[in-house]
């Protein structure tokens, strides 16, 4: 294969690649609309169901919010029955 085909190639699959991408970040903000959560709720509510129970700190540190944040948006999700928030 030649530099220039092999540059092609490459140009499709980027093009494919973007496509994918916008997708599935579409179908992605659909189904989140339709749940009725904000990112930030989806984004701590996947990280819970990858590493189970946490603390306020220690979802803080895997947000990179502080932890004042995640208390208010864990009060949020609890009020909405999205996750129960247990005393240690």
């Amino acid at each position: 294969m030649n530099e220039d085909k092999i540059h092609e190639n490459v140009v499709e699959i980027e093009r494919y690649l973007r496509k994918v991408d916008y997708i599935i970040r579409r179908e992605g903000r659909q189904i989140i609309n339709e749940l009725n959560i904000t990112i930030p709720q989806f984004t701590a509510l996947q990280i819970l169901i990858n590493y189970g129970s946490m603390t306020i700190g220690d979802l803080s540190k895997k947000m990179a919010l502080a932890c004042s944040t995640i208390t208010d948006l864990i009060d949020r999700m609890e009020k909405s029955e999205l996750v129960i928030r247990k005393k240690r």
